[in-house]
């Protein structure tokens, strides 16, 4: 588990970054190949940028239009 200010400590230690002066471009190893059915349709998602212990993040629940559920702590797996 991790704590959402110990997070950004850890971001800010590393100090500022010069930006590249061209913008990032897609690369086709950023998107998930899985089609997922959404309220807006087909969709793909980003790559999750990690792994934690070889094992990939799951959703178990598709993308959904804003407030179509309760606002509630899941319980961790």
């Amino acid at each position: 588990r991790m704590s959402l200010a110990r997070t950004a400590g850890l971001l800010t230690s590393a100090g500022a970054v010069t930006p590249t002066p061209d913008p990032l471009r897609e690369a086709a190893g950023d998107i998930a190949p899985d089609i997922e059915a959404t309220d807006w349709g087909p969709a793909r998602r980003t790559r999750f940028p990690l792994s934690i212990d070889g094992l990939a993040p799951r959703w178990p629940h598709p993308a959904s239009g804003l407030r179509t559920a309760a606002a509630a702590w899941s319980a961790a797996a």
